[in-house]
């Protein structure tokens, strides 16, 4: 059983790191030129929905390693999985969020006001990342 917990904590690592790249991915992503012609705008939108099911595929391999890790250590409530089980909750919740506002700025053409709510729940992802990454 320490082998498999052990096995699951790396795997449980390295998608948290792997999901800490792909933020910076989506950042440097939302960042991107978008262009004034409808082809540009739909080519803008489709580079970030398709990152996102990879983005959300990282996300679920993080909670199912931590499930399995946590279960392995007999489901203990402890500060730190307290935490960790919060940022899910958070990084679920912010996730539509951004992916409602990017469907509005498609909508309305106001890929600015998209960018810079985008950035700042990127900014909260990360942010609850590293304070689960530390704890």
């Amino acid at each position: 059983m320490a082998e498999t917990y052990e096995l699951s904590l790396n795997l449980h690592k390295f998608f948290t790191y792997a999901l800490t790249i792909l933020s910076f991915v989506y950042l440097i992503f939302i960042f991107l030129p978008v262009g004034d012609t409808k082809k540009q705008k739909i080519k803008f939108t489709n580079r970030i929905r398709l990152l996102l099911p990879i983005y959300y595929a990282f996300f679920a391999a993080i909670c199912v390693t931590g499930a399995f890790n946590w279960a392995a250590l007999h489901f203990l409530p402890k500060a730190d999985i307290s935490v960790m089980l919060f940022s899910a909750v958070i990084f679920i919740i912010l996730n539509v969020k951004a992916y409602k506002a990017l469907k509005i700025a498609y909508i309305k053409d106001d890929f600015q006001k998209y960018r810079i709510k985008a950035a700042k729940i990127l900014a909260v992802i990360l942010t609850c990342i590293l304070i689960s990454s530390v704890v």
